[in-house]
Formats: C-alpha cells, structure tokens, sequence
C-alpha cells in the first residue's frame, strides 16, 4: 500500500473529514455561548429593559463563542463556517449596540388550523417587531455599523477562503424552499450559494437596525434581493422573505404581485387544498427551535 496514489487520495480525504469534525465541535461549543447570549437579549426584550442591562453578560458569552471560533480557524483556516460564525458573532453585537432587541414569539400550538396559527404568529412576529423597533434610536442604530462591517468582512474572508473547486461550480437555479426534499442532491446548496445567501442576510439585517433607528435602509434591502437571486433562489423565497421584512409595506415595488394560483383540475385530490403549504423560506437565517424554547 506504501506509495499507492490511490492510497493517498483516500487517506488525504480522511483526514480532511476528521479535521472538519474537529472544527465542527468547536463550532458547536461556539453556538452554545452564543444562544446563552441570545437568551439573555431576549430575556431583557420581554421585561423591556435595556440593551445596556444585559450588555456586560452577552459580551461575556459572545466573547467566548468568538474565541472557539477562532480556535477553529486557528486548527484550520479553511473552515468556512468559522468565519461565518464570527460573523453571527458580529451581528448580535450590532443588535446589542442598536438596542434591538426582539421578544421570542410562543409558538400557537393552541391552534389547529395550520391557517390560522400562522396568521396568529406573523401578527404577534409583527407586534414583536414593532415594539423592538421603539427601542432603537439614530444614535443606536449608527453603533451598531462598525459591527455589521465587521460581519461583512467575515463573510468575505470565507469567500475568499473557498475552494478553486467550490468556486468553480455554477450555481443554479434553486426550487422553492416548499418543494425541496431533505438529502436530495437536487437540492443541496452549492457552497458558493450558501455564502451568497450569508451576505444577503447580513444585508437584510443590517437593513432591519437601519430602519428602526431613521437611517437609509432601502439600498440593503435591494443588495440582499440581488445577492440572493445571484446565489440562485427561487423568486418565491425571495418575495416570501421581503415580504418578512418590518418595512414590507415599502417594498411594493420589490416584492411584486401575488403570484397566481395554479388550476386545479376537478379530477384532482382535495385532501392538500385545505393544508397549509410546509416548508418556509430560509433566507433570513432565523432559528426558530431557539425563539420557541427561548419563548417557553
């Protein structure tokens, strides 16, 4: 076996995978200091109190999560989920310093109709939305830039770390989030995608922070919407993500028209017309299974 060249492919590619399992305990430990942090945001939000009474703990926690993260990159630069972790990292802290901070929703399980529970949570995400907006001012808004800078260079550090290989693929059209199926190589998302997709939610966040505080919002929303349809996301995603946005009523314009319904033969099952459509876009990079146990 000593010399094979096949051998060494092989071993080469073993030792890639362990590596990246490395990195990725790292990267797990990280995520648990920073949903420390996020808990603790959210527990200021549902009092109502300030940014400024939960700033030295969160500092502690994201401290902590930027260090295993850097562990990481440390062991191996290569390691884009690194850097896109730091860049998480950065974004709370410009929340922090914006004073946005976004009350948990509970999840309307007391509902059956999957209809009308969704309709019940996206107006208590818009209460929520609207309430952390009046925490934020021009002032807040603006200390929080120098972090979204920084998120946006760590995004570009793990573009620019990507391989010849992943950059080279072309990147194509994706289908609706509701219409992909979990483990279907159709679906997977090519990696250069999946950091387009990053900078447009930092674009679309920092869009967010703008808005609550007065200051010039729409120029970001318009770079995500660009961002995400170079990383090949179906339109529905995109519309279904602007429309998301707490200033959605503004961007008539970019979200566009009610797509229309497809006919329905009368031949045709019934049993699915009743149900609400599974799946939600995952542009905003948003996690729910948190908000929920951050809400109980």
């Amino acid at each position: 076996m000593e010399g094979d060249p096949k051998a060494d492919t092989l071993l080469d590619a073993a030792l890639e995978k362990f590596e990246d399992q490395v990195c990725f305990g790292m990267y797990n430990q990280a995520t648990v200091h920073q949903y420390r942090a996020e808990f603790a945001m959210y527990r200021a939000a549902r009092a109502g109190e300030p940014a400024s009474s939960v700033a030295e703990e969160v500092e502690r926690h994201l401290a902590r999560a930027e260090a295993k993260h850097a562990e990481a990159l440390e062991y191996k630069p290569t390691f884009l989920d690194g850097y896109l972790g730091q860049s998480s990292v950065a974004q709370s802290r410009a929340k922090l310093a914006a004073d946005y901070l976004l009350e948990p929703v509970r999840p309307r399980e007391d509902l059956k109709d999957a209809a009308e529970r969704a309709a019940a949570e996206e107006a208590a995400n818009r209460a929520a939305q609207a309430k952390a907006f009046q925490r934020v001012s021009a002032e807040s808004a603006q200390a929080a830039e120098a972090f979204m800078d920084a998120s946006y260079a760590l995004i570009g550090a793990a573009i620019d770390h990507m391989s010849e290989e992943e950059r080279g693929k072309e990147v194509k059209p994706m289908r609706p989030t509701a219409e992909q199926t979990p483990g279907d190589p159709e679906s997977e998302m090519p990696v250069k995608a999946s950091l387009l997709i990053n900078l447009g939610n930092a674009h679309y966040e920092h869009s967010i922070l703008r808005a609550a505080g007065g200051l010039d919002w729409r120029p970001l929303v318009e770079k995500a919407a660009a961002k995400f349809r170079e990383a090949g996301a179906h339109q529905v995603d995109i519309r279904n993500a602007l429309k998301g946005h707490p200033l959605s009523e503004e961007l008539a314009d970019l979200i566009g028209p009610e797509p229309e319904e497809p006919e329905v033969s009368q031949d045709a099952p019934t049993e699915e017309s009743t149900t609400a459509p599974k799946g939600l876009p995952a542009l905003p990079s948003k996690s729910k299974k948190k908000e929920a146990e951050a809400a109980a």
